[in-house]
């Protein structure tokens, strides 16, 4: 009995503790905390970012690692300063709640213009005549990866927030008969796309620009509707009656900042809110990230230093009114 109580009273210690420790806003915190996803374009725009407020502006940065969905209540609260790929529509329920509705984030575009779609080596696509979705059921054996008679399609990761809308455009383009969805994590998934390419074997994919894919890798857009706001309509709390049949609206990424940096570090708020990068920067810088034939992997942090040297005129930007 007492041993149990004295358990039970350890447990809300623990958890008093935790909340406690997750509810501060660390305001008297002298360093900047970026927020990492699990992406490469994302690790690299971390380590430029980092590289840049630690020499020009002499604050420290710290970099974690983290889970979109950890990264919002984190720049609420104050104790995450920076979430530096915000992706639309993909991140939208996030960014409707804590920029537009709670205003704990501000929001500055990265860039725009970015792709997003399902991809195949181009020789696929001339070999066997697959230019559009109405293309894809009758190939689909074509891309079978595991011998069940039924194509193989990576739609992302299963955290991801885009991982659903997919699965309800396989629907409503009448692939479930003939396609699986695979949900790997995005570095299982690009172990296979290096092996595939370089046996020079079929494979389908989601993918995004910018991205070292598109570097390295001569590769064909399998062409969707054309986006419509009509064709969709997706709840992520509401799959069944979500409808989503068209190609993405052109993707804007964003850098979040949370309006607490403001008051605390004024000079890397300002840095943060003066920040983009030229999209067509982002794919070589990612592709110097990767291991793929001709080009070995480079550690981030290089990678971001030589391109700051390089790029004078983009930093000195991101500089302005900090003086």
């Amino acid at each position: 009995m007492y041993k149990c109580k004295w358990i039970c009273v350890l447990i809300a210690a623990v958890v008093i503790s935790c909340t406690l420790t997750i509810g501060t806003s660390d305001a008297g915190r002298t360093d900047v905390v970026i927020a990492e996803q699990s992406w490469p374009g994302a690790a690299i725009t971390c380590a430029i970012m980092k590289h840049v407020v630690e020499t020009k502006l002499d604050v420290p940065v710290t970099v974690k690692v983290m889970a979109h969905s950890l990264v919002w209540p984190g720049l609420d609260k104050g104790v995450i300063d920076v979430f530096p790929e915000v992706w639309l529509p993909n991140h939208k329920s996030g960014f409707d709640k804590y920029v537009k509705e709670k205003k704990s984030a501000e929001a500055v575009i990265a860039y725009g213009g970015a792709v997003q779609g399902w991809w195949i080596p181009t020789w696929v696509s001339e070999e066997y005549g697959i230019k559009e979705i109405t293309d894809l059921n009758t190939n689909a054996k074509l891309f079978d990866l595991n011998h069940n008679g039924k194509g193989d399609i990576w739609i992302g990761a299963i955290s991801w927030p885009s991982t659903p809308m997919w699965k309800v455009k396989m629907r409503e383009y009448g692939m479930l008969e003939h396609w699986d969805a695979v949900t790997t994590e995005q570095w299982t998934f690009l172990a296979l796309l290096k092996e595939k390419m370089r046996k020079k074997e079929p494979i389908i994919f989601f993918y995004w620009t910018p991205e070292w894919v598109f570097a390295k890798y001569d590769l064909s857009q399998v062409k969707e509707p054309p986006y419509n706001p009509e064709k969709w309509r997706f709840n992520e709390k509401d799959l069944e009656n979500s409808y989503v049949a068209c190609e993405f609206e052109p993707a804007t990424v964003y850098t979040c900042v949370s309006t607490k940096l403001k008051d605390r570090l004024p000079k890397a708020y300002q840095f943060f809110k003066n920040w983009y990068i030229p999209i067509e920067e982002m794919n070589p810088l990612i592709a110097d990230l990767e291991d793929v034939p001709g080009n070995p992997k480079q550690d981030v942090k290089e990678v971001a230093k030589r391109w700051v040297e390089k790029h004078p005129d983009i930093v000195n930007d991101w500089l302005k009114g900090l003086e």
